[in-house]
């Protein structure tokens, strides 16, 4: 079983998956939209492993359920200056981290977009309204009777908060 936080010294025994990571600064990650009626604790959903000014690495979690699984989990992000990059979790337990990425900054300002959407046929999900899976890229097909939930989200490349620039 994970431990609750990240251990300090090696454990005599590994955890199944890797050790949900402290949030450096909680204003850090901020949702721009979403669409659908399901929230979501983003400390939980995406923790940013590195920053700089122009990329940020956040480490990827499913945070819509406590241990089920969810179907599908689908994000969209800039990979470089020139192109996005879309990619697809299937049947992704409640807590485990499923994705790192590395995500290319703009040049103007030191923020990064991130979507992720959620799928799911159970009822893991509220109600979607008109929430659809928007990246052509994933070439899924979206079963119409499927729930699912996207989120828009900022990430600051460069920390805003001054403790966690000091650590």
């Amino acid at each position: 079983m994970p431990s609750p936080q990240p251990s300090i010294a090696p454990t005599t025994t590994p955890s199944s998956s890797p050790s949900l990571l402290p949030p450096p600064c909680a204003q850090d990650i901020t949702v721009l939209k979403t669409n659908g009626l399901t929230e979501v604790d983003l400390g939980k959903a995406v923790r940013i492993l590195n920053q700089d000014t122009s990329t940020v690495t956040v480490r990827l979690y499913q945070a819509w359920t406590a241990a089920d699984a969810v179907d599908s989990i689908f994000y969209n992000y800039r990979e470089n200056v020139f192109s996005d990059r879309c990619g697809e979790a299937n049947t992704v337990h409640g807590g485990t981290h499923y994705e790192d990425i590395t995500i290319h900054c703009y040049e103007t300002k030191p923020v990064a977009e991130l979507e992720i959407c959620v799928m799911d046929n159970g009822d893991a999900l509220s109600s979607n309204g008109d929430a659809a899976i928007p990246y052509q890229c994933c070439n899924t097909e979206v079963p119409d009777d499927s729930t699912i939930v996207c989120y828009h989200l900022l990430v600051n490349c460069k920390t805003v908060c001054v403790d966690a620039a000091v650590q």
